[in-house]
């Protein structure tokens, strides 16, 4: 009977240890709340963050590990940019207003007087600009006032990359380049046909609109002639009429060696070297052709004036 007792408890037994193994075993793994471990004894812990951790009595737990939080803070690189002024000339510098369709206004009048002692005047100093042109160098003295005009738009080169400073300039080229230095854009549409040999080119709408200006004239023969060379006095006659500047009333003292007082352009001459725009006061030289860089130096000086 004691046997049978003792049997019946092993049974029990058997069946209690096999019990218990199935409570704490899954899949081959043994676990422990959150802490597990494999088949090969190796703990590892179930909650995402927390790591297996081997405390000082030698007992596995899972615990959070702290982290440190780096905070980097960057210097300040905020860079302010002073864009330089421009200077810029809108409207018609005549009391005629344009009729055509234009980008600039043309309908304010400005008016200058000769004031400025007769002593000769620099070019202004600017920020530095971007040379376009490959034949214009650093040792040409009128590289400022050309790049100053370019960037404004009052002149362009040529489609070769050059600008050809030292080349003379005709009555076409600067008749453009006077428009296009008060702002107006004239269209083709309302400036043609002005001269018999002006008609629809690509210089009509400026030639036309400067003869509506009465800034120009033609020849005896009606004729513009816009291929001529334009001299000197011509050209300072005309970059002064399109900027609608008085001449100055001519006294006994004439301060150039080679102009005559009874010359029709000492009073150009004269009002030009008050104000400034010539780069050779002591000689005016009326009849010599004047070049592309010559003009945007007058041109530059009256307008920054």
């Amino acid at each position: 009977m004691k046997f049978e007792i003792w049997k019946l408890l092993g049974i029990i037994g058997v069946i209690a240890v096999v019990a218990l193994i199935a409570t704490f075993s899954l899949s081959g793994r043994y676990f422990k709340g959150s802490l597990m471990f494999d088949t090969t004894g190796k703990p590892y812990c179930t909650n995402k963050g927390e790591v297996a951790t081997q405390n000082a009595s030698h007992v596995w737990t899972c615990v959070i590990p702290k982290t440190e939080t780096k905070t980097e803070t960057k210097p300040s690189t905020a860079i302010t940019t002073t864009t330089p002024s421009k200077s810029s000339v809108s409207g018609s510098t005549s009391g005629t207003s344009q009729t055509g369709g234009s980008s600039g206004s043309a309908g304010g009048t400005r008016t200058k007087v000769a004031t400025k002692s007769g002593t000769s005047s620099t070019s202004t100093k600017t920020p530095t600009l971007t040379n376009p042109f490959k034949d214009l160098s650093d040792k040409n003295s009128n590289k400022t006032a050309i790049l100053s005009l370019y960037k404004k738009g009052i002149i362009s080169g040529y489609p070769d990359g050059s600008f050809k400073p030292t080349k003379t300039i005709n009555r076409a080229e600067l008749t453009k380049i006077l428009v296009e230095s008060t702002g107006v854009r004239p269209n083709l549409a309302n400036y043609k046909n002005c001269f018999p040999d002006v008609t629809i080119e690509w210089f009509a709408p400026y030639v036309c609109y400067a003869k509506a200006q009465k800034w120009v004239e033609g020849y005896p023969d009606g004729k513009f002639m816009p291929a001529n060379t334009v001299n000197n006095a011509e050209a300072i006659k005309l970059i002064l009429r399109s900027q609608n500047v008085q001449d100055k009333p001519l006294t006994s003292n004439i301060p150039f060696s080679d102009v005559d007082k009874t010359a029709w352009y000492a009073q150009v001459a004269v009002t030009a070297r008050d104000f400034g725009i010539l780069e050779d006061t002591v000689s005016f030289r009326p009849s010599e052709g004047k070049t592309r860089g010559a003009v945007c130096e007058n041109i530059f000086r009256l307008l920054n004036d």
